[in-house]
């Protein structure tokens, strides 16, 4: 209340402040929603910062790594973060999915580095996560096993690509190769 003022219009569970909303549970704050017509004072801290900020986060950080990389969300939940209009999924308090939306991006990364000087321009089945890095570009979202790059689909099994889904809007620079049926 000192921070933020008076709400607009207040019940026990949820406090407004114009299009923005604070939401308690037994008189703690839970979540919270920050529409840009009206912002919030609120500013989310890490329980604990890292003396070597990252630039970056990935699959596996914690809520504090995101915190000190990503900021304030603009609404969260326990296990879902936004930013906008990309969010950051949770399970058990570590990052397990992100979706990076073009218009409010995020500084999600994936836990691989292109493979260097890759000459294809394609991958194929039995890629791995590297060569579709380096030739398809970071996914609009992406878990462990499936990347999607706006609405077309990798599929990784062992860091594998296993198979994929090329929607028109979104193509893949993916390639069925043919094998040497010469002897």
């Amino acid at each position: 209340l000192i921070a933020q003022g008076m709400p607009s219009e207040f019940s026990e569970q949820v406090w407004r402040y114009g299009f923005s909303m604070v939401y308690f549970e037994n008189g703690r704050l839970t979540k919270w929603y920050e529409s840009p017509a009206t912002p919030l004072r609120i500013k989310a801290q890490a329980a604990k910062s890292s003396t070597k900020p990252k630039e970056f986060f990935m699959i596996g950080s914690t809520k504090d790594d995101v915190l000190n990389v990503q900021g304030t969300p603009t609404q969260f939940t326990d296990d879902v973060w936004r930013y906008g209009s990309s969010m950051v999924y949770f399970e058990g308090g570590h990052v397990a999915n992100c979706y990076n939306s073009p218009a409010n991006p995020i500084k999600a990364r994936l836990d691989a580095v292109p493979a260097p000087n890759t000459e294809k321009r394609y991958f194929t089945l039995g890629s791995s996560k590297e060569e579709v890095l380096a030739i398809q570009g970071v996914p609009t979202q992406f878990t462990e096993t499936v990347w999607l790059y706006g609405s077309s689909r990798v599929s990784f099994e062992n860091d594998r690509v296993v198979s994929w889904y090329e929607s028109p809007t979104n193509p893949l620079n993916a390639h069925m190769e043919q094998a040497n049926l010469t002897q």
